[in-house]
């Protein structure tokens, strides 16, 4: 199964094939630069466009399913969306995705990240988190919502990477204080994997959720796609996690 690398276009937090990334769409003309035959990704409700204040030069985020003209955060001054788009949304090339003008909102461990977090240098939160390996923030004034602290080159490398298809929804895991690398559906995985290969490989990655993982195996080692397991690897250490949801 073709991967982005394989196409030309690598993504350091995404190594899963290019058909489980669910806002690639092929080649078109890029929007944000013009050029014509490009590799292009789709902006559109939790995306951003990235631009800098003409007056001042802070870095805003233009909501790209709005497509409004939007007040800078730092001085007021109301900067243009003046970005052609088309009926899905903002069609933006890889180069200018990961030269940071766009900006794909993820769904995390920690709560969400878009660019307003990722310029804070932390997550949305999630209630009552409790961890030891990350520092933490209380991000509500309640003081329920607990967010976790990162380099904002961590997070902005988050946001310019793919969303991949899910049923409910993805949820980002990190490892080693930083996002870990998508590789792909539990069944693309391992599918060079002897059972018991395969087996151990599944409870090493479901230690965090040991009373859920039985009836999860059954599921994703079953030819029925009743449940989806969704493999990370950190490319720090070499560790391997997932998450799952079901149809």
């Amino acid at each position: 199964m073709e991967t982005f690398a394989q196409l030309g276009i690598p993504f350091p937090l995404y190594e899963a094939p290019i058909k489980e990334a669910s806002d690639y769409a092929g080649k078109t003309t890029c929007g944000v630069c013009g050029n014509h035959d490009q590799p292009y990704f789709i902006l559109n409700i939790g995306c951003a466009l990235m631009v800098s204040c003409p007056k001042c030069d802070v870095l805003n985020g233009l909501d790209a399913n709005d497509r409004q003209d939007t007040p800078c955060r730092s001085c007021g001054n109301e900067i243009k969306f003046s970005t052609p788009s088309n009926d899905d949304g903002v069609h933006i090339c890889y180069s200018c995705l990961r030269e940071g003008k766009g900006a794909i909102t993820k769904d995390t461990e920690f709560g969400m990240v878009s660019w307003e977090q990722a310029i804070e240098g932390r997550t949305h939160g999630v209630p009552g988190l409790q961890t030891s390996e990350f520092e933490t923030v209380t991000t509500d004034p309640d003081g329920e919502w607990i967010g976790v602290l990162l380099p904002q080159e961590h997070l902005f490398e988050l946001l310019r990477t793919p969303t991949f298809v899910t049923w409910q929804g993805e949820v980002w895991l990190f490892c080693c204080k930083k996002p870990m690398t998508y590789i792909g559906e539990w069944k693309s995985v391992a599918a060079s994997l002897g059972k018991a290969e395969a087996k151990n490989k599944f409870d090493q990655m479901m230690t965090d959720d040991a009373r859920s993982y039985p009836w999860v195996w059954e599921g994703v080692s079953s030819e029925s796609d009743s449940v989806c397991l969704y493999v990370f690897q950190c490319k720090d250490c070499g560790n391997h996690r997932a998450n799952f949801d079901m149809d």
